[in-house]
């Protein structure tokens, strides 16, 4: 019997005045996406999704709203990825140069070319959750 691993993980859209933040991997296909990772063991979906948007762009959040989920079937199993809402006054980044290569704000409707295809299913995502409420 094959078994395919399901994966769970977490992405968050944080906002500031309008402009998403988006980051780009420095491994694989080496795209912008939003922040986000794995859910580490015995770890809530919440603390993840800050901990990821730390580790990955030195931004700290107090609180994440959730917004959705979505599932996703790779090759060698499947991921299911939780959304979040977040805020920030701050536009101040850390990135470390290796896992993420850059980091910067965009509107919605300027996102950069080179990008995953899953964010504009992320954007879809998220607009149907803010129906024009929260930025």
């Amino acid at each position: 019997m094959i078994v395919r691993p399901h994966n769970k993980g977490v992405k968050t859209l944080l906002f500031n005045d309008g402009y998403v933040l988006m980051v780009k991997i420095g491994y694989a296909h080496k795209k912008w996406v939003f922040p986000g990772g794995a859910i580490d063991k015995g770890e809530d979906p919440a603390t993840a999704a800050k901990r990821e948007l730390f580790e990955e762009s030195g931004c700290m959040v107090d609180r994440v709203e959730r917004i959705g989920e979505k599932v996703w079937q790779r090759k060698y199993g499947t991921v299911t990825t939780q959304y979040f809402y977040a805020t920030t006054d701050s536009r101040a980044l850390s990135i470390d140069d290796q896992e993420i290569i850059d980091a910067g704000w965009f509107s919605l409707d300027q996102l950069p070319k080179d990008r995953t295809e899953r964010v504009d299913e992320e954007i879809t995502l998220y607009n149907n959750w803010n129906n024009g409420k929260h930025y």
